[in-house]
């Protein structure tokens, strides 16, 4: 069964079918592909086949890029994926009658390097998937980029969260996602917070109390929370150094 994260990831790009692009042009070492446009489009391929195959998401993209995008979100390795990934591209390809591709994304390093092995179709055919992982997504620090795209801003911290080059990120990140509606911005807060290490979020937190204005309830109860995690924090410095005085 899918997990929240990977349902929260999948719910990048039906937010922003575009993100497809992004990440497209970043795995292939392009200049951002311009004048493209993407929309959803069905993910359910069993009417061709007996069994079901269905997608995390399919992007079309048209304009300056024609192509049709299998996107699978992959948290770990699934020996199962080595035999759909092949019918998800062919079937695709076949019901969009343009080019195709499966675009995996992974915030795991070793499953990007599972998912990134030519699989075997055959005498004299193979397919490649195009892998995202950790190592690919890029460090979002442009705010004009983050503002944007504030899913690549919050996939950027996700994927770069034990790192330290992450306070700068989730700055840039927590400030595009200022303006979102209500549920996404819940959603991209928990998932910032939720996936930076310890000492990382507590100074995003800090940032989030200094700069956001708490006009929502949700606003007030996330202000709530990091003074509270201060308080705390700031009452075992008090008795640590007082044990240490005595």
């Amino acid at each position: 069964m899918p997990s929240s994260l990977h349902e929260a990831l999948v719910s990048f790009f039906r937010a922003r079918p575009l993100l497809a692009a992004e990440l497209l042009a970043v795995a292939q070492g392009l200049a951002p592909l311009g004048a493209v446009e993407g929309v959803m489009i069905d993910t359910d391929l069993s009417e061709a086949v007996p069994a079901e195959y269905r997608a995390d998401a399919a992007i079309l993209l048209r304009g300056a890029l024609e192509l049709a995008l299998v996107i699978e979100v992959q948290l770990q390795q699934d020996q199962d994926k080595k035999w759909s990934w092949p019918a998800y591209l062919t079937l695709t390809r076949a019901r969009q009658r343009c080019p195709a591709a499966v675009l995996v994304l992974t915030l795991d390093p070793s499953t990007a390097r599972w998912a990134a092995e030519p699989i075997s179709l055959g005498p004299d055919a193979m397919m490649r998937p195009i892998v995202m992982g950790p190592a690919q997504v890029p460090l979002v620090t442009d705010p004009a980029q983050a503002q944007a795209s504030p899913e690549l801003a919050v996939l950027s911290v996700i994927a770069h969260g034990g790192e330290p080059g992450v306070v700068e990120v989730g700055r840039v990140a927590i400030d595009a996602i200022a303006n979102v509606d209500e549920s996404r911005k819940r959603l991209y807060t928990d998932l910032i917070f939720s996936k930076v290490a310890p000492e990382f979020s507590r100074i995003l937190k800090e940032y989030v109390m200094e700069n956001w204005q708490p006009r929502s309830e949700f606003l007030r109860e996330l202000n709530a929370e990091a003074r509270a995690e201060a308080l705390v924090e700031g009452e075992a410095i008090g008795e640590s150094r007082a044990q240490f005085a005595q």
